[in-house]
């Protein structure tokens, strides 16, 4: 299940939108996943709610500044360079 910011009255990383997932799914945050491209959006939003973060660096040569700014502050769980990658990761760290 997915939760887009365009379809709420938030945006990220106002807290609000990720505990609206885990509330939607009855689901603590340490089970759930969030995946996005922005340090400073995503990836802050979901370790701030106590989710594991994925970091999906698609074009690895454009990062924005505001994430070069905050690289040395925030660190993802994992990072992705293919969304073929994804599904490993999420297998990996839901085996006991």
């Amino acid at each position: 299940l997915v939760v887009c910011s365009a379809g709420v009255e938030w945006r990220k990383p106002v807290p609000d939108i990720f505990q609206l997932a885990a509330t939607r799914w009855d689901a603590m945050p340490h089970e759930l996943v969030v995946v996005g491209d922005s340090l400073a959006h995503d990836i802050l939003g979901g370790l701030e709610l106590g989710t594991m973060t994925i970091q999906t660096r698609l074009m690895p040569g454009l990062i924005s500044e505001a994430d070069a700014l905050l690289a040395d502050q925030i660190t993802p769980d994992a990072i992705i360079t293919s969304l073929d990658q994804l599904p490993a990761i999420i297998h990996e760290w839901a085996m006991p």
